[in-house]
C-alpha cells in the first residue's frame, strides 16, 4: 500500500485534495515534483513522504497537531520554500522563504499557530 509512486521521474505536480493520509514513503524519490496541494481532509503525513523529493519547491497543507509524524518526512527537500496553510477550503496564509526545521520543531512541540 506504501510506496505507491516510488521514484517516480516526471510528475511535477500533485492535487490530492481528498486525501486523509500521506503513507510512509509515498512519493519518496520524485526528481521532477515541484508542488503538491493537500486540503483540510488531510490529517497525517507519515515517515519519509517526500524524502529526497529535490525539485519540490511548494506544499498545500492544513496547519494541524500531530500531522508532520517524523523528522525524515521533508529530508533532502532542499528547494522546498513555500508552504501555503489551508483552513477548510481556503487557503489562509503562505510562509515564504520557511526555515523547514524551525517549522517543523514548532509543529511537533505544538506551537502551530500563525501571528501578524
Amino acid at each position: 500500500r506504501y510506496v505507491a509512486f516510488l521514484n517516480c521521474k516526471s510528475l511535477r505536480s500533485i492535487d490530492l485534495t481528498s486525501v486523509a493520509v500521506v503513507e510512509r514513503r509515498a512519493f519518496c524519490g520524485f526528481e521532477d515534483l515541484r508542488d503538491a496541494k493537500f486540503s483540510s481532509k488531510l490529517e497525517i503525513i507519515e515517515g519519509e513522504a517526500f524524502h529526497e523529493c529535490t525539485s519540490l519547491e511548494r506544499i498545500t497543507i492544513p496547519l494541524k497537531d500531530g500531522m508532520i509524524t517524523h523528522d525524515s518526512i521533508f529530508k533532502g527537500c532542499d528547494n522546498l520554500k513555500h508552504v501555503d496553510l489551508v483552513e477548510e477550503a481556503v487557503l489562509c496564509e503562505t510562509i515564504d522563504a520557511l526555515l523547514l526545521e524551525e517549522w517543523k520543531n514548532d509543529m511537533k512541540d505544538g506551537k502551530g499557530t500563525l501571528t501578524s
